[in-house]
């Protein structure tokens, strides 16, 4: 069984215990679980797959049941859909998403059950208005009428963590870039576990594609122009062009030269000129869904 087979029944079992069921029936289903996703199935009529055909199915391109039911992941390009979402955290925290990516509950993402993985969505709360654009790595949510789980940074950002559930549209973008794995190289502290769950975002370092190595995230001092996004800094001017010139279809980023308080010299790519707090927020959803995800918005003094 592979790896998102098992995040799924994890799910599951979440899924069993908000519903106050028995924890032995969590358990059982887990079980349960565990054998339905290795067995095989033959798709409906009319079914298409992720991959554009039903032969070599892979990974996350399979068919899946849980708790009695069949999901079938294939391709959705008009993807549109009003419903309710919620978001999930801790309990599956630096664990293996269903794509195999690590799911970090403190930078923005997204479970659906059936749309392509990885790919990009754009979900907009409409209870408030607040429009996000995440990465979707995982499978879930498994509740009724819930058509999308949303990790606990994106919560915040969209404006229902506390609330708990809100009533979004999910539209398709279109397929999510590979991520490299998050480097803790040069940090002044450790990388974020269950233990330090309430460290702040500004803590940890950005993940982005190959070949820049992000540095932990300088200062936040704002440049001139209004509000503006950094997506990181660098210790390698060469690197941090290379991350400039992977956001240039998000907007014109600079590379700012500064020094530490230590004497480090860094190179930071920012995005500037936004108007208003909003602007600069969507820009840095932009930016996260290219693969940086602890870019942050730097206010006007």
């Amino acid at each position: 069984m592979d790896g998102g087979a098992e995040m799924v029944a994890y799910r599951l079992i979440e899924a069993a215990l908000r519903s106050r069921r028995l924890r032995s029936a969590a358990v059982a289903s887990l079980g349960a679980m565990a054998l339905a996703a290795c067995a095989s199935v033959s798709p409906p009529p009319g079914y298409r797959p992720a991959t554009g055909s039903t032969a070599g199915l892979h990974g996350t391109d399979k068919p899946y049941e849980v708790d009695g039911r069949w999901y079938y992941p294939h391709s959705q390009p008009g993807y549109d859909e009003v419903g309710q979402a919620s978001w999930y955290g801790q309990p599956f925290h630096n664990r293996h998403t269903a794509d195999g990516e690590i799911f970090d509950q403190f930078s923005p993402s997204a479970a659906h059950r059936t749309l392509p993985l990885p790919c990009i969505v754009e979900v907009t709360n409409l209870d408030n208005g607040r429009r996000l654009q995440l990465r979707v790595n995982d499978r879930g949510p498994f509740v009724a009428d819930r058509i999308l789980d949303v990790s606990r940074a994106a919560a915040e950002q969209l404006g229902f963590r506390r609330e708990g559930l809100t009533r979004v549209r999910v539209r398709y973008v279109g397929p999510a870039p590979p991520l490299a794995p998050v480097s803790y190289a040069h940090q002044d502290r450790a990388p974020p576990t269950a233990a330090n769950e309430d460290d702040s975002a500004a803590s940890r370092p950005a993940a982005i594609a190959p070949p820049p190595s992000p540095l932990l995230a300088a200062p936040l001092t704002p440049p001139p122009g209004g509000y503006a996004v950094q997506a990181g800094a660098f210790a390698s001017r060469d690197n941090a062009q290379r991350a400039a010139d992977q956001l240039a279809s998000a907007g014109a980023p600079s590379i700012q030269t500064m020094t530490t308080r230590r004497g480090l010299t860094l190179y930071r790519v920012v995005l500037a000129g936004y108007a208003d707090a909003s602007a600069a927020e969507g820009a840095r959803a932009q930016v996260a869904a290219a693969g940086f995800g602890d870019a942050r918005v730097i206010a006007p003094d």
